[in-house]
Order: C-alpha cells, then sequence, then structure tokens
C-alpha cells in the first residue's frame, strides 16, 4: 500500500511520497530567443538592476518559518532508523524527515554582523517512505543561537552540559570564519545567501560578459549560453541558461528565470545535466519594502542522491521584515546570547573560561 503525504510548497503541489512535484505559474507561457546582439545588454540590465537593489539594504531584520523534508536511503537509512527513531522492527529501505524550525534573525549587511536564533519547537518525525507509517522519535525540541563579527562566532545551543555534576549550558567563542561573505555554517542563518551562493548574479554575469568580449560567444565543451525573453503587457521575464562544468564534474547547466516585477530578481533556478534530467530547483517570490525587494518564500529541492540522501527540500516563509532599521549594537555581543546564571563562555581564542554571574562574565580560571 501506498500512503501519500501532501506538503504545500510555494503555490505548488508536491506529493512527496510520490516524488511528484509541479510548480504552477513558474514560467510565462511562451519564450523566445534574444538574438547574439541582445544578449550583452540584457545581461548588463538584469545586472544593474538586481546589484543596485541588494547593495540598497543595510540593515535586514525578520523571523523565518522552516519546513524540511529529507529522504534517506542505503546505510544512511539504516543509521538514522536505528540512532533517531524508535528502532523497532524492520529497518526500512528509505526513511522520510520531516522538521519545522522558526528563525529570527538581525542582519547588519553592511559591517557583517549577524544574529540569528533558530527553534525547533517540535521533535523531527520519521517515517518509513515506502508505507507512510511512524517510526518514532528520539529527537527532542531545542534552540540554537548563533552571533557572528569580523573578530569571533558566538554560539550556544539549549542542551545543557553536566560534566562536573551540574547541568549548566555552555557558550563558545571562537575565530570568526574564513569565509562568511555570506555565511554557510550550520547553525547561522545569514540572509544574504537569498541572494546568491557562492557569487551574486551580478559577479557571474560580468565574467560572462566578459569572455563573450574576448570570444565573441560563451560556451562550455561546445555549450552555448542562451538567454530567451517573454514580454507580456508591463512585464517581462528573461530566461539564461549557462553552461558550467565544475572542477572535476560532468557539465552541467544552470537556468535561472528572472522577472522585471520582482526587480529583476530570480524567480526560479534550475540545476540539469545534460540529458535534462533535474539535478536541483529553487524558488523565489518578493516583496517590495521600502523600495527594495527582499525574498518573502523560498523552495528549495534537491532531486539527485547526495550523502546519503535520495530527495531534500526545505520551504522558507518569511514574515516581519524590516529593512534599514537601527539594530542596537548589543545585539551581536554575548549579551544577546540569552545566558542564565551559572551558564558557561569558553573563550576559545583567549583560552579562557568564563561563568555568567548577574549580567557579567566572571573568569573561571580554566585555560583552554
Amino acid at each position: 500500500m501506498k500512503v501519500e503525504i501532501s506538503l504545500n510548497t510555494l503555490g505548488a503541489c508536491l506529493t512527496i511520497l510520490g516524488m511528484v512535484c509541479t510548480i504552477a505559474d513558474a514560467e510565462p507561457s511562451e519564450f523566445r530567443p534574444a538574438s547574439p546582439e541582445q544578449i550583452p545588454g540584457i545581461l548588463e540590465l538584469i545586472s544593474a538592476q538586481a546589484r543596485s537593489n541588494y547593495e540598497r539594504i543595510h540593515t535586514w531584520q525578520g523571523e523565518v518559518n522552516v519546513i524540511r523534508y529529507t529522504v534517506y536511503e542505503g546505510a544512511e537509512a539504516q543509521r538514522i532508523f536505528k540512532a533517531h527513531t524508535d528502532a523497532t522492527g524492520m529497518t526500512p529501505e528509505k526513511v522520510l524527515e520531516s522538521t519545522e524550525a522558526k528563525i529570527q534573525f538581525r542582519a547588519d549587511i553592511k559591517a557583517g554582523l549577524l544574529y540569528s536564533r533558530t527553534d525547533q519547537e517540535k521533535p523531527a518525525q520519521y517515517r518509513n517512505f515506502e508505507t507512510g507509517k511512524a517510526l518514532g522519535t528520539k529527537s527532542t525540541p531545542g534552540y540554537m543561537i548563533s552571533i557572528v563579527t569580523a573578530e569571533f562566532f558566538l554560539h550556544l545551543s539549549s542542551n545543557k552540559s553536566d560534566d562536573d555534576g551540574s547541568a549548566r549550558r555552555v557558550a563558545f567563542k571562537e575565530q570568526a570564519p574564513k569565509k562568511c561573505s555570506p555565511c554557510e555554517l550550520p547553525s547561522v542563518f545569514d540572509p544574504r545567501t537569498l541572494f546568491g551562493i557562492p557569487e551574486h548574479i551580478w559577479e557571474l554575469f560580468a565574467q560572462i560578459l566578459k569572455y563573450i568580449g574576448e570570444h565573441g560567444e560563451y560556451s562550455v565543451d561546445g555549450y552555448t549560453l542562451k538567454v530567451e525573453q517573454c514580454i507580456e503587457n508591463d512585464s517581462t521575464t528573461y530566461r539564461v541558461r549557462i553552461p558550467r562544468k565544475p572542477s572535476g564534474q560532468n557539465n552541467i547547466f544552470t537556468t535561472v528565470t528572472f522577472s522585471s516585477v520582482k526587480g529583476y530578481n530570480p524567480i526560479l533556478v534550475e540545476f540539469t545535466d545534460v540529458q535534462g534530467t533535474r539535478v536541483q530547483e529553487a524558488t523565489l517570490d518578493y516583496d517590495l519594502i521600502g523600495g527594495i525587494f527582499v525574498p518573502c518564500r523560498t523552495t528549495f529541492q534537491r532531486f539527485v542522491g547526495k550523502d546519503g540522501q535520495a530527495y531534500y527540500e526545505k520551504n522558507a516563509t518569511f514574515k516581519n521584515l524590516r529593512i534599514n532599521k537601527p539594530i542596537p549594537s548589543s545585539t551581536f555581543t554575548y549579551k544577546n546570547l540569552g545566558l542564565e546564571n551559572d551558564d558557561i563562555l569558553i573563550d576559545l581564542i583567549a583560552g579562557k573560561e568564563y561563568i555568567y554571574r548577574n549580567d557579567q562574565l566572571i573568569s573561571g580560571g580554566n585555560q583552554r
């Protein structure tokens, strides 16, 4: 018997157990190829508009509701089953994991300061992917608070340490990540990632435009850049298919769809192989706040197995967004970690340990 679990995804219909996904209104009805002479102008237009929009964001605050679905198979399914479920009965060939989280974030984009608190209020849920049977869970709710500056990385989880016989939370202060523009740390939500990883679209297009200027057209292993456009009433939509070959990997195509009514920002990003098989896909919608377009809903799906994951999906909905509003400087200090009396802060930079009492850090004398 096949059990289907319906997931609501950005105006789409996804049946996770059936692996069926159709995205409504993802693209206009008709695209027509742009001529080679038009391509540089189109890329320059998209770059200028998207960059201008992004560079007007100085501070960014808000909340995010995140839902994730992961399908594990093979050895990873066995590990998840034994470590995270009640592990009763036969091990399923595939395990479906679903989690929900709420994120509060504060970002001073210009100063490179980040604060995020991720709350998982419900335990992760596990099901047999083939039958839909609930497998139980050993997961527990919790939270993680992270602060990133140019000098340090602070983080605290709700897990308590009882190494010394007392249940206390332990925070850590480490060197700032070397690559944090944007940050890709698991515990840190960095809204800058919504405008491109590892490079912004205007940076990628600048490389492509340079190549076109030197060679007449952009191509990789005989696969040529394609640009299409669709003009409907007062809106223009562009679709750019970029051939790429990551180091040591096979050829892949990145197809990005841009909408003039969304500030020429990406609304659909697709990754396909040379046979046309979908590898990854992301959709983005935007709100206009103070004349600036910022993402308000996003989805991401990975269809090709990776690290034991046969399928992965993340849906994010943003709310209470505030752009270019002041953020107190104390937001990005240990005082915003939510420490309580007798919690510990271990400074791995200075090699010291502190106890938090009455809004102060008191040296514990332990050298690390």
